[in-house]
Parts: C-alpha cells; structure tokens; sequence
C-alpha cells in the first residue's frame, strides 16, 4: 500500500506493469499532458528509447488522421485537424534541456541540473546506477505538481521516504475542485446535464446559462480555472463513466465561452480566432461572420439574454477595430 506523504508537492504514479511495453504507454500517456507539460525521460539507451518514441508518436498522429479521414463531422474534423497539427509540431531530442530549450521531450542517461518550470512530468523508464544517488534530490526540485511516472518499479516501495505522494492525490484534488465547480453553478440554478447533447434545446440552456454566469465571470472563471488546472495536473484523469467525461468536456466549453466572452479576456481570445467550437465563427469570412453575429445579438436580446447581447455586441465592435 502506497503511503501518502503529506509534506510531498510531486507525485508518483506507479506504472511498472506496463514494463514490457514502457515506450508506447508513456507515449498515449505523454499524449494526455504534453499541451501542459514538457517531459523529461530517464533511460539507459536514450537512442534507442528516442527511435522507439517517434515511432510511437508517429502511430498516435496515424491514428488521429484516419479518425479524420472517417468522420462526417466538420466539428470533430476541426478539432482533429488542430490536434494533429499539435502532435506534429511536438519535437522529442537526446539530450538535456540546456541543450535544447524549445524541445516538448527530452531523453538522457543523466540528469540535467534542475528541469524548466514548463516540465512538470518525468519519465523512469530505467534508472542508470551513474544517477541513482542523485534522484531523490532531483525530484525534490522539481516544479511542483510534478508528476513522476515510473515505468522501473524502482520509486514505489520507496514512497514514504521520498519528496512524493501517489497520483491517486491529485485525482482527488480534481473531484474536490469539481464538487466546488458544481455547487458553485447550484447557486447560479445551473445544470451542466442539461448542457449535454446537441439538439435547439440544449443549445438554449448553453445560452441560458452563458447569460448567467456573465454577470458573475470572474467568480464562475475562478472555480472553473481552478478545476482545470487540476485536471491538467491530474492527467490522464481516471474518469469514471463516459457520462462523467462529458460534463467534464461541457464544463470546459463553458469556461472557454464565459472568458471568450469576459471584456478582460477579449484581447487574449483575438488573437486565436481559429478556436474549433466557436459558436459564431462557423465560417472564414469575416462579412458572414458580422452578418451572422448580428443575428445572434438581436436573438439573445429577443430571448431576455440581455448580458450575453451585449458581450457579444462588444466582441463585434472590438472585431471590427482590429
């Protein structure tokens, strides 16, 4: 039993059972946090492990670009293509991070002096006797919410001695800012299982509630940045069901709808209009999206949603003088 380590700020989570296959686990998990995280993985055969990888990578990336080719969905091939084009852009080096700054991944038989404050996951998948010593008081210098993933066995039995508590923590720490999430948008009459689906009706209660929690943003963006930086932190999350991975995914449209539509956020959201799920900006012309933005408006204001009206009314007038 894994004994928690209530002074620890990095985590462990133990993944020797997939050993026999180290490489492409820690790939579909590296897939999981590389748009947050950088890492850095410990090898004894760093070329090896290198051409394993990208190899690995290169199946993952296959994988998604035959997803594309399948789907009928202009959504779901929006968002394909931007995670494709993601996974591509991600670079894997030997070496360490002084070495090569702009790298995603690093891999080395040693250990670099202290990590960048952008890679907060570190991969064992073999610990070389040359840095065994050092590794404890590596680790301890980490960023913090580091997550430690050992592919050796070697950490776990070792866990109560060492600067690290089990991952199991900061899956807690997720359902724990979820539960806040959630009773924070009770107070505001808010379902987010009503949100789920894609039919006129659930797009009205998606409206709805935008229009709510616009008169209180900052309070809304608060709870829910806190939630997903948890959850980044916590990935890949366990999820229960498939039922609680979409009001995950709801709660995250949300935010992302609530700051696009915040006035201090605007600046930031200009300069990534390419955002796959924009719910007025379904077309690349700039004329249909002001004719179509104007339709929007004067139906939210038709329909008593007066604050997401006017937020929208700022985002078109701000467009415009860009």
């Amino acid at each position: 039993m894994i004994t928690h380590n209530a002074a620890a700020r990095h985590y462990l989570e133990d993944r020797h059972s997939h050993q026999n296959s180290a490489v492409a686990d820690m790939m579909r998990h590296f897939e999981q946090r590389y748009q947050n995280s950088k890492a850095f993985v410990l090898t004894g055969d760093p070329a090896d492990t290198h051409k394993q990888l990208e190899k690995q990578w290169t199946r993952q990336t296959s994988a998604l670009q035959q997803q594309r080719s399948a789907s009928t969905n202009a959504n779901t091939i929006l968002e394909l293509t931007v995670a494709i084009t993601r996974m591509q852009r991600a670079t894997a080096v030997i070496g360490l991070p002084a070495q090569q700054p702009s790298a995603s991944l690093w891999v080395s038989n040693t250990l670099p002096d202290e990590l960048p404050a952008t890679c907060r996951t570190l991969y064992l998948i073999a610990i070389p006797s040359t840095v065994r010593r050092q590794l404890k008081t590596f680790v301890s210098k980490t960023a913090a919410q580091t997550l430690v993933v050992d592919y050796s066995g070697a950490l776990a039995p070792k866990i109560a001695n060492w600067p690290l508590a089990p991952k199991q923590d900061l899956d807690a720490n997720v359902l724990t800012h979820w539960q806040a999430l959630e009773q924070y948008l009770v107070t505001q009459a808010i379902s987010l299982s009503s949100l789920l689906g894609d039919t006129a009706h659930h797009f009205e209660h998606f409206d709805n509630a935008l229009d709510t929690l616009l008169d209180d943003s900052n309070s809304f963006l608060r709870y829910a940045t806190q939630f997903e930086q948890a959850l980044h932190a916590a990935a890949p999350f366990p999820y229960t069901n498939n039922r609680q991975r979409q009001l995950f995914t709801v709660a995250a449209l949300l935010t992302k709808r609530v700051a696009t539509l915040t006035p201090s956020m605007l600046d930031n959201y200009l300069t990534n209009l390419e955002d796959s799920q924009g719910f007025y900006l379904q077309d690349g012309a700039r004329a249909e999206r002001s004719h179509s933005l104007v339709y929007l408006i004067a139906k939210h204001y038709a329909a008593g949603r007066k604050r997401l009206a006017h937020a929208l009314e700022l985002h078109s007038f701000t467009t415009q003088m860009i």
